[in-house]
């Protein structure tokens, strides 16, 4: 179907409808690219993980400091599965299943920091060390 112009109005509001979609579509593009190259950064610190079990910073200036803040995240994103978990064991008292997995993620989570700690990670105030074996 050929539309045909009728004003010079119309013209003007034709072409600004399409300078609207063209950048809410430039946007959308731009924001695709950016979460590409967020997720190639992610698969190549994962994949330092995976092949050499090292955990390596975000490219960027301050490289000491991106581990560091890489530990943390890695940490506290332990931590938040552990409250997340916790917190449908406390919605739903009662349930066993909830109440294991809750506990699964307090032990994994101060296994995690305990491991980063011996590793020689600075984890702060969240360091743990290895528990003290008992004597008999």
């Amino acid at each position: 179907m050929v539309t045909r112009v009728s004003s010079w109005d119309e013209t003007i509001a034709r072409e600004e409808i399409d300078r609207y979609f063209e950048d809410r579509c430039a946007e959308a593009e731009a924001a695709v690219e950016a979460a590409q190259a967020e997720l190639n950064k992610r698969h190549a610190l994962r994949a330092a993980w995976v092949d050499r079990s090292e955990i390596v910073a975000p490219p960027g200036p301050n490289p000491a400091l991106a581990l560091k803040m890489e530990i943390s995240l890695i940490t506290s994103h332990a931590g938040s599965r552990y409250l997340h978990a916790a917190n449908k064991a406390i919605a739903n008292r009662g349930d066993a299943d909830l109440l294991a997995a809750a506990e699964d993620a307090s032990v994994r989570e101060k296994a995690l920091r305990r491991w980063l700690t011996k590793q020689g990670y600075d984890l702060g105030a969240l360091a743990l060390p290895e528990p003290k074996t008992k004597r008999r």
